[in-house]
């Protein structure tokens, strides 16, 4: 077994790009056959390119609204939570101040100490 290596330099490589075409400096880059700009075609292409436009803008419009909404709904509903937490601990705190009193006083008598909830009724 010998190694070949690379193959001389005067071998030309087999894919080896050619040029099969001669481009004069003069001809036109357009096709010959391109539609000439008229003002109705370039109202077209405008009204197409606005179509596009609107399209994308109102769907990006929708996803960005309803991320924003939804933010805006977890934000508001866990505010809420918060404010009925501290209503109803207030209120079973107000409801349980007046009630002791009169349970303890049918239970033993008339001589029941003071056991109003003073601070809050529970953690806070």
């Amino acid at each position: 077994m010998t190694d070949s290596g690379p193959p001389p330099s005067w071998i030309a490589h087999r894919f080896v790009p050619t040029l099969t075409e001669v481009v004069q400096p003069n001809q036109a880059s357009a096709p010959s056959a391109a539609p000439a700009m008229t003002q109705e075609f370039l109202e077209e292409i405008i009204d197409d390119a606005i179509r596009r436009a609107e399209a994308t803008l109102t769907q990006t419009l929708l996803e960005v609204l309803t991320m924003i909404l939804h933010d805006q709904t977890l934000a508001l509903s866990e505010r809420l939570r918060r404010e009925i937490r501290t209503s109803v601990r207030e209120s079973v705190t107000s409801s349980l101040n007046e009630m002791l009193p009169d349970l303890r006083v049918r239970r033993k008598g008339t001589d029941a100490p003071d056991t109003t909830l003073k601070g809050g009724f529970g953690p806070q």
